[in-house]
């Protein structure tokens, strides 16, 4: 398996994990955040999701398993999208950051003090998707 592959692999599964039961266009958004960080950070994609409490999925140092393969497809689908619209110079208004305000609200009672310092750019479904400036 080739480098570039494995790295599309990672990205492919952190889109699968983060995710599941998002519309087509909200996988896309998440694999855009994934180049973002990826490429501002200078680190492979691996290195990009695999950093300490970036994302979810892999918190605790989890490696969660896929389940269906079917929807990982499509995560890679929606992955290769990313890339392209990248290559055009789309780039989701630079979106670094995004979280599920629901799910956070449940979890924790607040949402995380580094919400208030990011430009919101969009909302997909559950996801608010965020840039670095105001």
């Amino acid at each position: 398996m080739t480098q570039y592959f494995k790295e599309l692999t990672w990205a492919a599964i952190t889109v699968y994990h983060e995710s599941l039961g998002e519309p087509f266009n909200g996988k896309v958004a998440v694999a855009h955040v994934i180049f973002n960080r990826s490429r501002s950070r200078g680190l492979s994609i691996s290195r990009t999701v695999l950093q300490r409490n970036q994302f979810s999925c892999y918190n605790d140092n989890r490696r969660p398993p896929v389940k269906n393969y079917d929807a990982l497809g499509e995560c890679l689908t929606a992955v290769l999208e990313a890339q392209v619209q990248q290559m055009k110079g789309e780039t989701m208004d630079n979106a670094m950051f995004y979280l599920n305000k629901t799910a956070v609200l449940e979890k924790c009672g607040r949402l995380p003090s580094w919400v208030s310092e990011l430009k919101e750019v969009c909302s997909i479904r559950n996801h608010t998707f965020y840039r670095g400036d105001k």
